[in-house]
């Protein structure tokens, strides 16, 4: 009796890399207490980096992991809507905003509110 083999599926050579779409493993690129990052980003978004909050009420047109607020004045110096549907690039920002604002989460803007509610 004969063996069929069945030849293995050849793989693209210029095949387009999936985009990861999970907000918490990107928390591990970055030198900050991850606890902490992680607690924020769950009140903020709970790890759904499609999260838009839209309600000028509350001042907010915030977007992705961790709500980066892009209303008004402030879409001048953030990345855009679109970029920061992207979880690399919303977690890369919040990195930034966190060494900015002096290795904290805890400033009264940013996530203020959410440190409140993680007991930091």
């Amino acid at each position: 009796m004969a063996q069929v083999t069945t030849p293995e599926p050849e793989t693209p050579q210029n095949a387009p890399e999936v985009a990861n779409t999970d907000c918490l493993s990107e928390l591990l690129n970055y030198d900050w207490p991850i606890e902490q990052a992680k607690s924020i980003m769950m009140i903020e978004s709970e790890n759904d980096p499609s999260i838009i909050n839209d309600n000028p009420a509350t001042g907010d047109y915030s977007i992705g992991c961790f709500q980066v607020n892009i209303l008004g004045n402030l879409a001048n110096n953030r990345p855009s809507k679109d970029q920061l549907l992207d979880p690399k690039i919303n977690i890369k920002w919040a990195y930034n905003h966190y060494i900015a604002m002096g290795r904290t989460f805890c400033t009264t803007g940013g996530w203020y509110n959410s440190c409140k509610k993680a007991g930091l």
